[in-house]
């Protein structure tokens, strides 16, 4: 992380002094800050993982016209609690009551916007991660099995999943994700929703500020 922050060091210096406005996800974000505000991430006791209904708990320009809460995934192994944020300035945007944290901002010479979450994911993403993360299992590079990503299958695979879980525990072999059982996503995901809101709002306000700023045309 010390590695991360170095080379975060560089890019908000350039980004402050050379950009309207930066977009910092996850591990950039949790990197960033500890460089501008020396603040530490904390290890969470399990991997946040899933689809969260994250709230609106500020107004602003970022998540005007965005139907609240937003579905957001995220997918990490550590977390910026609420209260080292804001104790250093940041506004938080959006929150979860289980994932905590989502987007949060800072306004600096360029209007810095932190996600924890990954709004940008697509419907599958989670699904990569976690099958990843149970062959790594399988081939005893991790030694915990890893968690359903949390609102992301429908009850019945959440069910079979469960049960392939239980069989691995006591079968580990890595030809055995070979025999991993079909699966089918939530219909209320809303892959990609939420980004679509958030990144078209985040390109009018670069908008808005080049028409401010650029000079007139010639006549």
């Amino acid at each position: 992380m010390r590695a991360q922050a170095r080379a975060s060091r560089l890019a908000c210096g350039y980004t402050e002094t050379n950009t309207r406005s930066t977009i910092w996800s996850c591990l950039a974000a949790h990197a960033a800050v500890l460089h501008l505000d020396g603040i530490e991430r904390q290890p969470l006791g399990a991997k946040c993982s899933g689809i969260y209904d994250c709230a609106k708990v500020t107004d602003n320009w970022l998540t005007a016209d965005l139907l609240s809460p937003l579905k957001i995934s995220h997918s990490r192994l550590n977390e910026l609690r609420v209260s080292d944020l804001t104790e250093k300035g940041y506004q938080v945007l959006t929150q979860s009551r289980e994932a905590g944290v989502d987007i949060f901002a800072k306004e600096l010479r360029s209007q810095f916007v932190f996600f924890q979450g990954h709004p940008e994911y697509d419907a599958l993403s989670l699904e990569r991660e976690y099958l990843r993360d149970i062959s790594r299992y399988l081939v005893d590079e991790r030694d915990d099995y890893p968690t359903v990503p949390a609102g992301y299958f429908d009850t019945e695979t959440e069910n079979r999943l469960a049960r392939f879980a239980r069989r691995a525990g006591v079968e580990r072999r890595p030809a055995l994700s070979a025999e991993l059982p079909d699966r089918t996503l939530r219909q209320d995901i809303a892959a990609g929703a939420a980004a679509t809101g958030i990144f078209r709002n985040w390109l009018k306000y670069l908008s808005d500020g080049s028409r401010a700023t650029s000079p007139p045309p010639p006549r």
